[in-house]
C-alpha cells in the first residue's frame, strides 16, 4: 500500500495529517499503531499541536485547524486524551511536545552522550 496524490484529493487541506481518499493514510487512521509507528518526529509534533488546537479551549478551533479529514480524528483523539491526561500529572496545556528539546529530524541530529543533547549531525559526504 503506497500513498496517493495528497493534493489531487476532494477537500485537500496541508494542515490535515492524514488525508481522505488515501489509502495509506485510511490505512494508519484504521490502525493507529501503524500511524505512530510511522510518523516522522515532524509530523508527530503537527499531529500532537492538531489535537490541542481543534480540542482545546485555548486552541483556537476551525479557524487554526480548517477541515478536518475523516482519517485523522482517530489520530487526534487519541493525541488529545494523552495531553488530558498529562495535563492531569500537572504538564500544561500548551500544545507543544512535553520534552526537553526540539525533536530531532531523522538523520540531521544525533544525541551527544557527552553533552547530553542532540546535535546537528556531522555529513562527511560532501
Amino acid at each position: 500500500m503506497s500513498h496517493v496524490y495528497h493534493e489531487a484529493q476532494p477537500n485537500y487541506d496541508e494542515r490535515q495529517v492524514l488525508h481522505d481518499g488515501c489509502p495509506e493514510c485510511l490505512h494508519r487512521s484504521a490502525d493507529p499503531v501503524m500511524f505512530f509507528a510511522h510518523a516522522d518526529n515532524h509530523t508527530f509534533a503537527r499531529a500532537w499541536k492538531r489535537a490541542f488546537d481543534w480540542k482545546a479551549s485555548k486552541g483556537g478551533g476551525y479557524e487554526v485547524t480548517g477541515d478536518l479529514s475523516h482519517a485523522e480524528l482517530p489520530i487526534l483523539n487519541i493525541l488529545w486524551g494523552i495531553q488530558v491526561c498529562l495535563e492531569r500529572a500537572g504538564v500544561p496545556l500548551t500544545g507543544k511536545l512535553p520534552v526537553p528539546a526540539p525533536m530531532p529530524t531523522p538523520g540531521a541530529w544525533v544525541y551527544d552522550h557527552e553533552k547530553g543533547q542532540y546535535v546537528p549531525e556531522e555529513r562527511t559526504d560532501g
